[in-house]
């Protein structure tokens, strides 16, 4: 190829060899600054041993402290139940309540369960559990419920028979705990958790009929029959809202009604409309029946 009319040469590409290519020029540093990267250097080093040991030790302890509290604070027994409060329930109660098989690892009771469990099974009216290390128990503040009455629940056709609290809670009969005597002589019979409330407030205000009662005759379809031995048998009918009514006239016939109109057993007083009590006589037999009977 000729040259240029100019004169000039055309410029040529210099290719570098790859040695030219892999020298970098060598900067040497100096002693102050080799001395600090080697510092920095070996300040790494022991922050990373120091990470390292406190991950070991952390993953030792708590795989100890697991294996210390699973295995180690377990309640071996009733005896290392605790109970305060006179309540008269035996530690094998509670145990049974709470489903312990024993040996039980302390940590796995969960207090606020058992408090549910207690009152829920038990004639207690509070609780309180609390779980101790040292040495591993159980520490149960209780307060026993009182009764104040004697009740029957009917299932079907097999009637159960207990006692009830001033709120009308259904206490149990049971061998394991000690029960004290009602606070009355009153019997509620039939009762059912969905009367509770009606049954309290009757409870609550035994004291103002005045007339010696002694039976709740609460009847599944929903007649409900006081009987008194001053008054004798005395009808609230099925309209719970109107016992305060009912228990204001009880009282005011109690002391108001002449001797010779009160019945006894010979008759009853219907209230299901207390402004227009009403006494009611028990049914004669017919002429035709009397005659059937012999002499």
């Amino acid at each position: 190829m000729g040259e240029p009319v100019d004169g000039t040469r055309p410029l040529r590409s210099v290719k570098r060899s790859p040695a030219l290519k892999r020298q970098r020029p060598v900067v040497k540093l100096s002693p102050q600054l080799e001395r600090r990267r080697a510092l920095r250097q070996e300040k790494r080093r022991e922050v990373a041993i120091q990470i390292w040991r406190f991950v070991v030790m952390l993953l030792t302890g708590t795989v100890l402290g697991w294996s210390l509290l699973r295995f180690g604070w377990t309640l071996e027994g009733t005896d290392r139940i605790l109970i305060s409060g006179d309540v008269g329930i035996d530690p094998a109660a509670v145990a049974k309540v709470g489903g312990f098989q024993f040996p039980k690892p302390l940590l796995e009771i969960n207090p606020q369960t058992l408090e549910a469990r207690l009152l829920k099974d038990l004639p207690i009216q509070t609780a309180v559990v609390e779980r101790r290390l040292f040495p591993a128990r159980l520490e149960l503040s209780l307060t026993a419920r009182t009764p104040v009455a004697r009740a029957v629940r009917r299932l079907g056709s097999n009637a159960e028979q207990g006692m009830i609290d001033a709120k009308a809670n259904w206490i149990d009969l049971t061998a394991e705990i000690r029960q004290d005597k009602p606070e009355t002589s009153i019997l509620v019979d039939g009762w059912t958790s969905s009367r509770r409330s009606f049954i309290a407030d009757l409870i609550e205000q035994r004291n103002a009929i005045d007339a010696d009662l002694h039976t709740v005759l609460l009847k599944p379809e929903g007649q409900v029959v006081l009987k008194t031995r001053r008054l004798g048998e005395i009808q609230l009918g099925r309209d719970p809202s109107l016992l305060n009514q009912q228990i204001q006239a009880i009282a005011e016939m109690s002391q108001s009604m002449p001797n010779h109109l009160r019945q006894g057993s010979r008759g009853a007083i219907d209230l299901s409309n207390p402004e227009r009590p009403e006494i009611v006589q028990p049914e004669q037999p017919s002429p035709a029946k009397k005659a059937a009977v012999p002499n």
